[in-house]
Parts: structure tokens; C-alpha cells; sequence
């Protein structure tokens, strides 16, 4: 900051990622805002690929994918889409609505929240923060991101994995410990209050809910050793007697 007057350093106590992530966008002065992990790294031209969607498609949101890179060097594509495309309000924008959380045709999440790889216009931001439960401490990325995807008008998911997450042992966001179910309520209840805003509320609930069992069944398994399979039931009631 002090060699780039293009940089600003912000010292606040550690109040975890959405603390972080809310103080970032009030002190943010641009059109579009983004955010940086430290410890992470992008290719060269990332946001430059991202900001040309965002002038060329005229969109709120740009989004495209990552990787994750573990300590052995292990490298892996994560976050991809189901929905590559540029979708607009009245031109397929509810239907993304319904499937960024979790798409049923293809068993998965839509779009994946992680706010890394993304370019959100700032005032859509500044309403997000004014109302997020400061009190999330898991899926803090996927509340700022899915809320502000009910307050854009458009969204142009692009292709292309610019972003490279590091894995450090067992960072917050893959460590596992009992009160990792009242985390997932926390995120699940502030939803659940940002959802009963939106006239698409109920297309909206049953996505989510498909959403978080991802997490819980991982920490299922984490804790108890058990894993849930998908189980397919003929449906014996549509067959008439």
C-alpha cells in the first residue's frame, strides 16, 4: 500500500471471512468488486477476461472457475458449471435462479459461490452486506454470492479455471468438527430470511436445502464414518391398481 497508491491496507481484528468480506466492499470505490485470497494466486489474465464479459454482455455478474492446489501438489478443476451462457431478467433468468444452488437434471450445484473467480457490480454488494448475518462463519461466500445473485439482472458464466485455491492442511472451509451443524443452520436460516424476500421463494428453498445436504453429508461421514448413496424408489404410487 505504501509503494502503490492504487492499494489500500485495511487492519481490523479478525472477525472471520464475511467480516472481511463486508469491510472490503465498503471501502471498495469501483464499478465492479472482486476478492483475493492471500495465500491463493490467478493466471495473468483472469480479470481481464472477466471485465471484458462484463462490458461486452452488460452484466451484474461474471463468473468462471478454479482450481484447487493441495500441499503435494496436486492439482484439481473445482467449481464448474452447469450453466455456461449469458442469462438476463425475462431471458432465462428465473430459470437460472432455480438452478444456480443445486441443478436437478444434473445431480450437482448450478454455480459454484466461491466469490474468488467472480466480478459483482459494488452496489448490488453494498445491499448485501448491509443485510448479511455477520454471525456466518461456514458458506460465508455462498450467502454474499447467491444473495446477490437475487438482486442482479444479469449474469454472464464464462468458460475457462483462472483461479488457483490453495489447500493449507485443514483450512476453515475443509475442517470438520461438531458445531459445523450449527454453522450450516446459521447459513441455512439467514437464507431462509433472504429467500422470503424474493417472489421466487419457493423455487428457491428446495435448492438450497439439496445444496447444504452436500455439506451435512460430508460431515456425516467425517464424524459417524457413514455415507449416504443415492437411492432411487420406483414410483409404485403413479401405477394405477
Amino acid at each position: 500500500a505504501e509503494a502503490y497508491n492504487n492499494f489500500k491496507g485495511i487492519h481490523q481484528e479478525n472477525g472471520g471471512n464475511v467480516s472481511a468480506r463486508c469491510r472490503g466492499t465498503k471501502e471498495a470505490m469501483g464499478e465492479y468488486v472482486t476478492f483475493m485470497d492471500s495465500d491463493d494466486w490467478i493466471a495473468e489474465d483472469m480479470y481481464e477476461e472477466l471485465m471484458k464479459s462484463a462490458e461486452e454482455e452488460k452484466c451484474d455478474i461474471v463468473s468462471q472457475s478454479g482450481y484447487t492446489v493441495y500441499d503435494n501438489g496436486k492439482c484439481y478443476q473445482v467449481e464448474g458449471t452447469t450453466m455456461l451462457g449469458t442469462y438476463k431478467k425475462g431471458k432465462g433468468y428465473d430459470m437460472f435462479l432455480s438452478k444456480m444452488m443445486y441443478d436437478e437434471g444434473r445431480g450437482c450445484v448450478g454455480i459454484g459461490p466461491s466469490l474468488s473467480h467472480k466480478v459483482i457490480k459494488r452496489e448490488i454488494l453494498d445491499d448485501v452486506v448491509e443485510k448479511i448475518d455477520k454471525n456466518i462463519v461456514l458458506g460465508g461466500d455462498a450467502a454474499i454470492f447467491y444473495s446477490s445473485c437475487l438482486r442482479a439482472e444479469s449474469i454472464c458464466i464464462i468458460a475457462g479455471y483462472g483461479y488457483f485455491y490453495r489447500v493449507l492442511g485443514m483450512s476453515v472451509s475443509h475442517s470438520y468438527n461438531v458445531t459445523y451443524f450449527n454453522k450450516i443452520y446459521t447459513l441455512y436460516k439467514y437464507f431462509e430470511k433472504e429467500f422470503s424476500r424474493f417472489e421466487k421463494q419457493d423455487c428457491l428453498m428446495e435448492p438450497l436445502r439439496k445444496h447444504l445436504w452436500h455439506f451435512l453429508s460430508t460431515q456425516i461421514k467425517q464424524v459417524f464414518g457413514l455415507e449416504f448413496k443415492n437411492v432411487y424408489l420406483f414410483p409404485y404410487q403413479l401405477i394405477d391398481k
